[in-house]
């Protein structure tokens, strides 16, 4: 009789096989995944570029075209599930930001709460204080008058359409809107502001895109890049004292994180 010179794995060799190939799985895998994300991150960022310049062609022909109808008209939006958003930069151009796509220090996703919120304080904010810093005939340029209406009328006129808040903090927090309606994130500048060092933004959500209605439930923190969710309160109040209300442990304010 002849014997087979080949030898059998033993069953603890398999379990170390096994065990190992685990182990390098598991050192793989989020390896793997990071370079997805990045991948997707950058494939995002390549697709906002494209689009930006789609967007400055049409414009050619019809410049009171707005960058919110273009995404709408053409369907844009992110290939990886972010929702896209119109803005602008701390120079005053076209920008898309993207829920899914704008990075913390961390290196993760940001709250699409977050973005938006952030994203309007800062065009706001941006743009008040050129028109403060202008002159004259550069005011007249860029707005009919330095009151809250008028800036935010000629803000919005570029926007196209504040941005809208976003539906998943509607669903994860129940937040309260009535059929047909739709909540837009805007800003209020305080009248104050002419006072130095005194500027005063409060970015809020309301139904009402048009003409703003300053007494709101839903207030954006842009110091803690937090949305906050109460019984009401009035933008007009200084920040100092909205966020002294946001923030009081007795009272009503919830923050949506």
């Amino acid at each position: 009789m002849e014997y087979s010179s080949k030898k059998a794995f033993t069953l603890i060799e398999v379990i170390v096989v096994v065990a190992i190939i685990a182990v390098l799985t598991a050192l793989l895998v989020p390896t793997l995944g990071s370079l997805a994300s990045s991948s997707q991150a950058n494939a995002c960022n390549d697709y906002r570029t494209v689009a930006i310049g789609q967007y400055a062609t049409k414009t050619v022909g019809d410049p009171s075209y707005t960058l919110s109808s273009f995404l709408l008209d053409k369907g844009v939006t992110c290939p990886y599930g972010g929702a896209y958003s119109p803005s602008k930069d701390e120079d005053g151009n076209n920008v898309i930001i993207c829920s899914a796509h704008e990075l913390s220090s961390g290196g993760v996703p940001e709250d699409p709460g977050t973005v938006v919120g952030r994203s309007v304080y800062e065009t706001y904010l941006s743009f008040v204080q050129r028109y403060d810093a202008a002159s004259p005939e550069e005011q007249k340029a860029m707005a009919n008058g330095s009151d809250n209406d008028s800036l935010r009328k000629a803000l919005r006129a570029q926007y196209g359409e504040w941005p809208q808040f976003p539906q998943a903090l509607i669903d994860k927090y129940n937040i309260n809107v009535a059929p047909g309606e739709t909540l837009y994130v805007q800003p209020f500048v305080n009248s104050n502001r002419d006072q130095a060092g005194y500027t005063d933004v409060v970015v809020y959500a309301s139904v009402y895109p048009q003409n703003g209605k300053w007494y709101v439930g839903l207030v954006y923190d842009h110091e803690e890049g937090v949305w906050y969710q109460g019984p009401g309160l009035s933008v007009t109040s200084k920040w100092t004292d909205i966020k002294a209300t946001l923030h009081d442990p007795n009272g009503r304010w919830k923050p949506l994180k």
